[in-house]
């Protein structure tokens, strides 16, 4: 992968991309030779988009195929993914369902507590106390109203909820997430790169001698392979004419096999 450097741009440069370039400047495109960029990092979405001449592609996305050129637009602290990230600091938390109903049972108590309070209190002063007797006596008895417990017991519970989810592999960083989570009807997420690792492998070759079945893993260059040796020699044939047609590649990293470029692109190379 080529990384652009972006402290050595000013607006108005004209920046080339190839394949496996991560971008790191807001650009404007003026040529675009099949460009496919992968945007996850600002838009979520895993699926490349493909960009043409006049179009925008933004600091922080990868080109996965195709070439381009494009002029710098912004830099820095200017672009768009450093605007998302400065929106994501401005962010507040909302209260959880939890601290939610908890206020409201801390606000209840205490209008009890002031009015019991009170009421005792002058009610003590009818029966002949002194008024600092009487005062001593209704802060006695709000005091004596406040439910000490609550506190320890409401985090004990979500201490416990969260060892027993440790147990199953889910990770709690707050401890009130374990209420939020219990109260939860329906839970939306996407699966690309989360529950799929968005690869692609070749797994059945047809060739008019017949077909070959390959079982391999991921992208690396081994595999078995299950066909005749006229079928083997036409599949030898055809991966040699694929891998000169397209644009993506798959390199070694440490003891792992990666994609550069897109995962259809790759899986033709591998």
């Amino acid at each position: 992968m080529r990384v652009i450097d972006a402290t050595r741009l000013v607006r108005g440069d004209l920046v080339v991309l190839r394949s496996g370039d991560r971008i790191s400047a807001d650009l404007t495109l003026t040529v675009s030779h099949d460009l496919a960029v992968d945007e996850s990092m600002v838009s979520g979405e895993s699926v490349a988009v493909r960009h043409v001449a006049g179009e925008l592609v933004v600091a922080g996305t990868f080109v996965v195929q195709g070439e381009g050129e494009g002029v710098v637009n912004a830099i820095g602290a200017h672009t768009t993914i450093a605007g998302i990230a400065a929106l994501t600091r401005q962010a507040r938390r909302p209260p959880s369902p939890l601290a939610v109903q908890l206020n409201r049972v801390v606000k209840i108590i205490a209008v009890i507590a002031i009015i019991a309070g009170s009421l005792l209190g002058m009610a003590g002063l009818g029966m002949g106390l002194a008024p600092t007797q009487a005062f001593l006596f209704a802060v006695g008895v709000a005091v004596a109203l406040v439910p000490e417990g609550l506190l320890p017991t409401v985090t004990l519970s979500l201490a416990r909820g969260a060892s027993l989810m440790a147990g199953r592999n889910a990770l709690v960083r707050q401890l009130d997430a374990v209420e939020t989570l219990g109260a939860t009807t329906y839970i939306c997420t996407d699966k690309a790169g989360t529950l799929t690792q968005n690869r692609m492998a070749v797994v059945e070759v047809w060739t008019p001698a017949g077909t070959a079945l390959l079982d391999g893993t991921g992208y690396e260059p081994t595999a078995r392979i299950q066909a005749s040796p006229e079928v083997v020699d036409r599949m030898r044939r055809g991966a040699e004419s694929a891998v000169q047609r397209v644009s993506g590649r798959v390199v070694q990293q440490g003891a792992t096999w990666v994609a550069e470029g897109g995962a259809m692109e790759a899986a033709g190379f591998a």
